[in-house]
């Protein structure tokens, strides 16, 4: 240290003693200088004048930046150094001392002071006055050096009006700087900065939900208060003030709308600590510490990050992260659930922004978001400007899922066997299989029917399950949008124990043991293809309750077998095993075609000998008898008038008899038998023949 040394027996003289002061104060000032800067300690402030153009300074302490302590004394209504308006004047402290305690010299006569105490004065300057200052003096106090000056504002001149508040500008002094952990409970809010104000202690915060769909509104308790502040609507992300019910007492949150909490009727309230991440003993430094204390990121301070970083702001371009990276996990409320864990957004004015992108060595999976609102997820395609894509690999296919606003697609690029893997367009793409929700509509393969081979390719394949003795498989459904009972329609897949591989159904469903009806009070039916039959079941609209597969006895009404292909061998053709019902014609018929008009509705061939009566073949016949002398044919089911045409034709081998129709009835027809022209009509009765006969009629 530098120092001056008294030994015994020496002489002491003034310089010695003035180099032990000397010494000592260097000392002192250059520590100062070398743990802090130049500025106002306490108080110092400055504020508008009651009298126009001139403004008022508290007292208070600053260092010079030669490290004085300068004692700045209460001045008010100190003058600009130049009042005209926009001027801009600078309010300073200047170091000074005053000197004490007077003695006169023992040789020369002369009085000199033996002390000396600091002092301060209100200086101001322009700044162009300021620059023009000398560096420093510290042999004559009374010429104004710069390191003998502290700063303590800046000042805009007003002319001869009053000084505007924001006309002043004092320099920055460091406070308290706070750290809030992040919150648990009401997410979707972190804390940005805390009012330097604030005591340390435990705060808490209040997410409420009014109104629908749902307004989000937050209050804020500070430390010590009793009550929270106003509560304020959270409109949009981003920064927003909360006060408490002390008003000074302020924080600023970073809000993210999607991820505040829902359903908070009774309001939600987190209890959060603040805490000092700096705490000044001596608020007097001003300068900037660019390097440490100034430096902070734009995300929250906590204690393992005092300086808020941002990834981005750690790692420019992207991080690597080696370990696994857990999203959300310490979100334990059942509200939770509905707040993502993640958002990434759309990058404007681009046609795609790439939100996510999983690896692999070749092809490669992407999610991607369309300014249009539609989302993508894409294999071995990758976005690559405004009109092209590029596939990862040409050993593979692109495949490409869109889901839209209007329409769901998936699409397919097939390169692999086509084609080179050269850029391509958005139209290149075919069609797969898209989706019209506005017309319920799905439609399959409509870009995969190029070749032949494409045309064999399954369009939809719909399997079937036995697990747990299932008997039938639903495939296929179609309600009614009007009468959905009525005209549900379903398809199953049967098994060995159902009555076929293939069923179509209406108003009824199959319930695991029995079938059901849609609607009670209507029909229901199935129809299945059965050993080369077509056949349907009948249920009535009277049946009330479940019935079996079964015809009869607890199952089905009836059965009918409609159809029964070519049964009997290849030769056979078409069979059918049930009766037909055609049409009746109605104006003029069509030739060559079948109705119930043109239908034989009864025919048959009799022979009689000596009244009795033998019925060869028949159709239609429920008996046939000679009755009076003719030959009665009575019909099992009756025509529905008198008026329709019968013939009958003699086939007995010896001689020619003549049948003719002797009468018509609705439920018989009768006959006579002439063997000569002209004559009698024979008495059957006592002759033997053989004829055939015809009715064309309605029924």
């Amino acid at each position: 240290m530098d120092r001056s040394s008294f030994p015994g027996g020496v002489e002491v003289t003034q310089p010695d003693l003035a180099r032990t002061e000397t010494t000592k104060r260097e000392q002192l000032l250059t520590r100062f200088l070398d743990t802090g800067n130049a500025g106002v300690a306490t108080g110092c402030v400055v504020t508008p004048s009651s009298t126009n153009g001139r403004v008022d300074v508290t007292a208070g302490r600053a260092y010079a930046p030669n490290g004085e302590m300068i004692a700045v004394p209460a001045a008010a209504a100190v003058r600009m150094a130049d009042a005209t308006a926009t001027t801009v004047n600078l309010v300073c402290a200047v170091y000074d001392e005053t000197t004490s305690s007077p003695g006169a010299h023992e040789t020369d006569g002369t009085t000199r002071t033996r002390a000396a105490a600091r002092s301060g004065r209100v200086e101001v300057f322009t700044n162009a006055q300021y620059a023009a200052l000398i560096a420093t003096n510290d042999t004559d106090l009374a010429v104004t050096a710069l390191d003998r000056v502290a700063v303590l504002a800046s000042v805009i001149a007003n002319g001869a009006a009053a000084i505007p508040v924001g006309n002043i500008t004092s320099p920055a002094t460091y406070g308290r700087v706070f750290i809030c952990e992040p919150f648990g409970a009401v997410t979707g809010v972190q804390v940005r900065s805390v009012d330097s104000g604030t005591v340390a202690g435990n705060a808490e915060l209040k997410a409420t939900t009014t109104g629908a769909p749902g307004t989000v509104t937050l209050e804020y308790k500070a430390p010590g208060d009793g009550a929270f502040g106003a509560p304020v609507a959270v409109v949009a992300s981003g920064a927003v003030t909360l006060a408490s019910s002390t008003a000074a007492r302020t924080v600023i949150v970073d809000v993210e709308l999607d991820l505040l909490p829902v359903n908070q009727s009774a309001g939600l309230t987190e209890t959060f600590v603040i805490s000092y991440l700096y705490e000044p003993t001596a608020r007097r430094v001003t300068a900037d510490d660019a390097e440490h204390r100034h430096t902070f990121g734009a995300a929250t301070n906590s204690a393992g990050n005092p300086h808020g970083a941002l990834l981005q702001e750690v790692v420019p371009s992207y991080g690597r992260v080696p370990q696994a990276l857990l999203l959300g996990t310490g979100r334990t409320f059942g509200r939770d659930a509905l707040i993502p864990a993640v958002i990434t957004d759309h990058m404007s004015g681009q046609t795609r922004t790439l939100l996510q992108q999983f690896g692999g060595t070749t092809s490669k999976t992407r999610i991607y978001k369309r300014s249009n609102g539609d989302m993508e997820v894409t294999h071995n395609a990758r976005w690559t400007d405004a009109a092209n894509w590029a596939m990862d690999t040409a050993a593979s296919d692109a495949y490409r899922l869109i889901l839209g606003n209007n329409q769901g697609w998936f699409m397919q690029r097939r390169d692999a066997a086509e084609a080179a893997p050269t850029p391509f367009t958005d139209a290149n793409f075919e069609t797969a299989m898209n989706s019209w929700p506005d017309v319920f509509s799905l439609s399959l393969g409509d870009g995969q029917l190029d070749t032949e081979a494409d045309a064999l390719i399954t369009r939809l394949r719909l399997n079937f399950s036995q697990l747990g003795g299932a008997d039938r498989t639903l495939l296929l459904s179609s309600t009614g949008a009007t009468t959905p009972g009525r005209t549900t329609l379903r398809v199953y897949r049967s098994v060995a124990s159902a009555p076929a591989p293939l069923e179509l159904t209406w108003n009824c469903s199959w319930d695991g043991t029995a079938w059901v009806k849609d609607s009670a009070a209507d029909e229901a039916g199935i129809l299945f293809m059965h050993a080369g039959q077509i056949i349907t079941r009948y249920q009535t609209a009277a049946y009330v309750g479940t019935w079996t597969d079964t015809v009869g006895g607890g199952g089905w009404n009836n059965e009918s077998i409609n159809w029964d292909i070519g049964s009997g061998g290849p030769t056979n053709g078409l069979v059918l095993g049930g009766p037909v019902q055609p049409a009746a014609a109605t104006g003029s018929p069509v030739a060559n075609k079948l109705y119930s008009d043109n239908v034989v509705k009864c025919w048959g061939t009799v022979s009689y000998v000596l009244g009795v009566v033998t019925l060869a073949d028949s159709f239609n016949v429920a008996s046939a008898a000679v009755t009076g002398g003719l030959l009665r044919v009575t019909f099992t089911t009756a025509m529905s008038t008198t008026t329709y045409g019968a013939t009958a034709t003699y086939v007995n081998g010896s001689g020619v008899k003549v049948p003719v129709v002797a009468a018509r009835a609705t439920t018989y027809v009768d006959f006579n038998v002439f063997s000569a022209l002209g004559g009698a009509a024979d008495d059957l009765t006592a002759t033997t023949g053989t004829f055939s006969f015809m009715v064309n009629a309605r029924q």
